[in-house]
């Protein structure tokens, strides 16, 4: 995985390369939960000829670091999913 941050109009678009468009998703979900993202969204552009993007505005943080937290908390919750799928097969 391959990220490029570019600093954009107050905010930040991130570039996602060698990563699928689900964990981008994943990620954009995990981030809107996060208190010090004041705005997050996926930048439409073409499926199959350019990478995923999403546009991130933090409050006061870095966003390698929010997305660093948000990441780890995604590892957490499928940790939890694995432990209860587990539990019951």
């Amino acid at each position: 995985m391959e990220i490029d941050i570019k600093e954009e109009n107050g905010g930040y678009k991130i570039e996602f390369k060698k990563v699928s468009k689900t964990f981008v998703h994943l990620l954009k979900e995990q981030l809107k939960e996060s208190d010090d993202v004041e705005e997050v969204a996926i930048l439409k552009t073409h499926p199959y000829l350019e990478n995923p993007k999403l546009w991130l505005r933090t409050k006061s943080k870095k966003p390698s670091i929010v997305i660093k937290e948000s990441i780890k908390e995604l590892i957490n919750i499928f940790g939890e999913l694995e432990k209860k799928f587990l539990e019951n097969f």
